[in-house]
């Protein structure tokens, strides 16, 4: 895949409703914002909180900090100068370079050529360090004590050192609330891209959506595409893709990611954001069960 690395993440590839390779027929029926419907037909040939803690030296500005500080709160006390963003750029020994966000509660990485968004846990490891583990509970940065960052992915399982860069802009979707037309489209882009990696018909449903909680489902849409991509690829990929007809999107209480019969059936949690979605690796897992 074209991505340098990312845990599970596949470049996105928006499938355009004005090519003329993609003959297509939508299908909907919209009951106010109740349930968007979507059918797409392709034609064969042609998808921290704790960390981030806030402490830092009366003396430096308020938005850099020691690296040291930065991970993990306090005051250096071995002199060291390197100062780390909020919000910042690291780039490994390998090639892979991200964003780190740490102005929500929550981080936020997102590699720079892949436009997905990763949510990261922080929690407390051997010796002090600490651990920024995705979704599905696997670590993709560990930081230490003396200030170093090491970055965990498919190819590198044993991680790789990544060094700070320096500022970036914040990690956050460029899409917001939009009109129904606009969230059938996106729909539509999903739909697209999965049909054309598994070689047939994959439909995408989003159901009881609002104008507010419109942008989640847009994301949720793009991910699920691609880790069907993702899922396309793999040596086992025609019986998994035999078993998946549709994409049902909906609202719950927590985010869940189950196969149901053709359906993969995606619960997102709308007052948690990003983190009320699941990531490709997570939806990618739910056909491992």
């Amino acid at each position: 895949m074209a991505v340098q690395n990312p845990p599970y993440s596949g470049c996105i590839e928006p499938a355009m409703l004005s090519s003329p390779l993609i003959p297509f027929w939508i299908s909907r029926s919209l009951r106010s914002w109740g349930q968007l419907t979507l059918g797409l037909i392709l034609s064969f040939g042609c998808l921290s909180g704790a960390a981030a803690a806030d402490g830092r030296p009366d003396d430096r500005p308020s938005h850099m900090q020691t690296l040291r500080d930065a991970l993990f709160g306090g005051h250096p006390d071995d002199g060291r100068t390197l100062v780390a963003p909020v919000i910042a750029r690291f780039a490994s020994d390998d090639g892979d370079s991200f964003v780190l966000d740490r102005s929500q509660q929550l981080p936020l990485l997102r590699f720079d050529d892949n436009r997905e968004i990763w949510v990261l846990a922080p929690s407390r490891a051997a010796r002090g360090d600490m651990i920024y583990k995705n979704d599905v509970g696997r670590p993709v940065l560990r930081a230490t004590q003396t200030g170093g960052l090491t970055l965990f992915t498919l190819s590198r399982p044993a991680g790789a050192a990544v060094a700070l860069e320096g500022r970036a802009p914040p990690v956050r979707l460029i899409i917001g609330p939009m009109a129904p037309n606009a969230l059938l489209q996106r729909l539509a882009q999903a739909s697209a891209r999965a049909s054309r990696a598994a070689q047939k018909l994959i439909t995408f449903d989003a159901e009881d959506v609002t104008p507010e909680s419109s942008y989640l489902y847009a994301d949720t849409a793009a991910v699920a595409a691609d880790a069907v991509v993702q899922l396309s690829r793999r040596s086992d990929s025609r019986d998994l893709m035999a078993k998946l007809g549709r994409v049902r999107l909906i609202e719950g209480r927590r985010v869940d990611v189950r196969q149901q019969g053709p359906d993969l059936r995606i619960t997102i949690v709308i007052d948690d954001g990003l983190a009320g979605r699941p990531s490709s690796e997570r939806i990618v897992k739910a056909f491992e069960r």
